[in-house]
Formats: structure tokens, C-alpha cells, sequence
């Protein structure tokens, strides 16, 4: 992730200092579920993007602080549910994650703390969220107070989001004391794409398109008609004029991915458009890694149907995976432990359709193939993956719009929109990882199985 370039100011660290005691106060305040789903969207909607170097440890970021914080009031206030915690088979993939960051520093002589450390920090940013869902997710009614949750954190947000729009994202700048770098691709035009607190402003789209969806969702199966007095088709309005003010087209794109899946299984009962994108994202890494596809068919669509921009930038970040193609395969199964090493830390200069260029290295799944290597990025996959994966076996498509079990599916194909994005970008969210965990502990075990069969 990157950074502005100066200081932060001290309201940044005092809002760091206080993260914890503010998760402890909303522990004592709401119930354990309401509380763990409130702390993971306040924490990725307002906490700085700031980050503390560790001698010898991981980097001490928003994403650690969010899950940490939530975690430790949890411990203190809901110790017996956490003790009765058991692992199952659908806590694997993190279990591999870890490991495959571990493996990946000890193959690539780095040594025994780094590789402890490496395996601490994909624990951090994936295992705590998703146990965390596990534990408080895994039942209908948390599902729907985490959605819930989820849709109020956008329409707080909005207000800030049409404010940026105007006047550029700079609140960041305003209240943390640095602007974000991801400020200079903001301007669209008439508008700016506001990022508020977020890293990026394609993060911020992302999050209010899911939240428009999980909205629609609620909407169309009446599993909600309305929101604090307001009705949820009025919601639904504002964050989906929202979605398209943002100047998103990749998060627009996954809201009516999202929408398809629910409408074909209502109308027709299909479940086939969720079974796609499970298989979008391995089949593209497959086709793009595996097979050497170059993307130059794709980029010949994209740019009639978005603009030469557009199909620009689609082709520079084929370019540059193309030449990073070799550097995955030369470590292929536990990568090369750092991203620096990876890329050779340069500019490459090479047949493109710019003469010279950086590297373009924001997508998660080039990244983690890159640093992790293939068993990494498979068990990351697998960690996004898996929720939708058991929503399409086993709920039966007439059930996908049932009031009680329409959140559980509208949870999974966001899990599943999540893993599409990181073909793109690459965004921690504490908050999509539990709602998937929560699905995968419904869905996946035979105590969370009990409660809905």
C-alpha cells in the first residue's frame, strides 16, 4: 500500500491509540455480534491509512488495528464463546496461507524470525477477521446485523463521498494531516472519485457498490422492508446514485454481477451465474500464468465499451505481468517472500504500448503469486472462494431469495466479488473476510449446518 509522503498529524495517532478502548466501549455498550460487526466497519471507514514500522515484526497498519481491536474486545468481554472456538475444515485455506508465508521466507533464506513474522502478518490480516466471522457470523440473525451494519457505514460515508466529489479527496489531508497518493488518478472529470478514509478511491467504490447490493438484496426478497424508519427501496436509491457518481466501472460492474445472481435465481432459478464467478478468478489466473495468455482480446473489448483510457490502462498492467510471467515461474511454488525481490525493485523497459514504464503491481492475486508463490495465492483464493462455493451446493436456487436465507447468499456473492476485484486491486477488508467466514461456518460445519437444515 502507499502513502502520502509527510507526517501524520497527531489527531492520526491519538485515532490509532484510541482504537482499542473504542472497541472495549462498544463491547460494553451492544452485544458481542453487533459489537464485532460495528467495530470492522467503523475501524475500515475511519481509521487513518497509517503505518508503524516494528523492528523485526510486521508492519503495525489500519488492517492489523481493525482486527486487533475488535479481537482484544472480544477476549475481554466474550472470553467463553472464544474458548469454544474449534478449527474445521473450512479454516484450511488460512491455515496454508500462513504456512505458505512462512515456507516462502525460510526457501528464500531469509530466515526462521522472518518467516515467523510473515506468517504472523497473514494471520492478522486474514485469520482474525475470518475467525472473528466464524464465531459471530455463522447464524442468520448476526448475518443480517453484520449487512446491516455494512449498509449504515455507507450511508454515513455518502454525505463525505459527494463532498469529495465536489472538492477532491481531501479529507484525509483535512483530518490526518497527509493527502493520499491515490489523489492524482481521482480526477474524472465533472466529478473527483472521493476516497474519504479509504486507501483509494476504487476501494471506497467497491464498498459503496456492495453495499448498494447487499441493499438490493434485501429489497427484492423483502428480508427487510426498511432501515431506521426510512424505506429500503429509498436506501437502495442512494447508495446505488452513489455507485455510479463514484466513476467506478469495475465496481459498478460487480454490483450488477451481484444483482444477476440474485434476479436469475429469483426468476429462474438458476444458480449457474454464481458457479461463473467462482471459476472467473482461478480461470483467469490459470489462463494468464498458467498458459500465457497476453489479455490483447480482452483489451480489444474493453475499449469500444469503455474508452480508450480506459483499454490503455488494461493494457499497461498486461504488460507488465507479462514480464513479471517469468519471475513467478522461476519460484513458483513459495514465490520470492518480498515484493521488492520480485520485481527487481526498477523500471522495466520492454515491447509495450508505452515506450517505458513502471511496473504495474497493485493486483493482489500478482502480488501474493509473486511473494507467496502459487500455494499462496490458491489458498487466498480459497479462503474468498469457498463461501460461495458451499451457498451454490447446497442451498437450492428457490431458496436463494427466502427472507431467512437471502443474506447468507447475498454475503457469499460478495465473497465471490471480492475475489474477482483482486484480479484487479489489491484491498484488505476485514469486513467482506468475516462475512465470508460467517457463511463458511453456517454453510461448511456441521454445528452451523444444524441450525438451518
Amino acid at each position: 500500500m502507499t502513502y502520502g509522503s509527510a507526517s501524520f498529524n497527531i489527531i492520526a495517532h491519538l485515532v490509532m491509540l484510541g482504537w482499542i478502548p473504542l472497541c472495549i466501549a462498544l463491547f460494553l455498550v451492544m452485544k458481542p455480534a453487533r459489537a464485532v460487526a460495528t467495530g470492522l466497519v467503523t475501524g475500515l471507514l475511519l481509521l487513518p491509512n497509517i503505518s508503524y514500522e516494528l523492528h523485526r515484526l510486521p508492519e503495525f497498519d489500519k488492517t492489523i488495528a481493525v482486527g486487533f481491536g475488535v479481537a482484544i474486545g472480544a477476549i475481554l468481554f466474550d472470553r467463553q464463546r472464544l474458548l469454544a472456538f474449534r478449527p474445521r475444515w473450512v479454516d484450511l485455506p488460512v491455515a496454508v496461507l500462513c504456512l505458505s508465508a512462512f515456507c516462502s521466507s525460510v526457501a528464500n533464506d531469509r530466515g526462521l524470525w522472518d518467516g515467523l513474522s510473515g506468517a504472523f502478518d497473514q494471520l492478522a490480516r486474514w485469520g482474525v477477521p475470518w475467525i472473528l466471522g466464524r464465531i459471530y457470523f455463522a447464524e442468520f440473525r448476526p448475518q443480517q446485523q453484520l449487512v446491516l451494519v455494512i449498509i449504515v457505514g455507507a450511508l454515513i460515508y455518502t454525505p463525505f463521498c459527494v463532498f469529495e466529489m465536489k472538492m477532491s479527496p481531501l479529507l484525509h489531508r483535512l483530518v490526518y494531516g497527509v493527502m493520499l497518493k491515490s489523489v492524482k488518478h481521482a480526477n474524472k472529470g465533472f466529478v473527483w472519485r472521493p476516497n474519504v478514509f479509504l486507501i483509494h478511491g476504487l476501494m471506497c467504490a467497491m464498498y459503496l457498490a456492495m453495499a448498494a447490493f447487499l441493499a438490493f438484496t434485501l429489497w427484492i426478497t423483502r428480508a427487510r422492508r426498511d432501515l431506521f424508519g426510512f424505506p429500503i427501496l429509498a436506501v437502495l436509491a442512494v447508495l446505488g446514485v452513489m455507485t455510479v457518481g463514484v466513476s467506478s466501472k469495475n465496481a459498478l460492474l460487480m454490483f450488477l454481477g451481484g444483482v444477476t445472481c440474485i434476479l436469475l435465481a429469483k426468476q429462474l432459478r438458476w444458480k449457474l451465474p454464481l458457479l461463473l464467478l467462482v471459476l472467473a478468478a482461478p480461470v483467469y489466473v490459470g489462463l494468464r500464468q498458467g498458459l500465457g495468455w497476453e489479455g490483447t482480446e480482452l483489451v480489444e473489448v474493453v475499449e469500444p465499451v469503455f474508452g480508450a483510457g480506459r483499454a490503455a490502462s488494461l493494457q499497461a498492467r498486461f504488460d507488465s505481468e507479462n514480464l513479471l510471467h517469468d519471475r513467478v515461474n522461476e519460484r513458483a511454488w513459495f514465490g520470492w517472500a518480498d515484493a521488492g525481490e520480485f520485481t527487481g525493485n526498477q523500471s522495466i523497459t520492454g515491447e509495450s504500448t508505452h515506450e517505458s514504464f513502471d511496473i504495474v503491481i497493485d493486483s493482489m492475486w500478482l502480488i501474493y503469486a509473486g511473494t507467496y508463490g502459487l500455494v499462496g495465492l490458491a489458498a487466498a483464493f480459497a479462503i474468498m472462494l469457498l463461501p460461495p462455493l458451499l451457498a451454490w451446493k447446497l442451498i437450492p436456487a428457490r431458496h436463494w431469495t427466502h427472507p431467512a436465507l437471502a443474506v447468507t447468499v447475498a454475503l457469499s456473492i460478495l465473497s465471490a466479488l471480492l475475489a474477482l476485484d483482486c484480479l484487479l486491486n489489491s484491498f484488505d477488508n476485514p469486513v467482506f473476510l468475516a462475512g465470508g467466514g460467517g457463511v463458511a461456518g453456517l454453510l461448511g460445519t456441521r454445528e452451523g449446518r444444524a441450525r438451518w437444515q
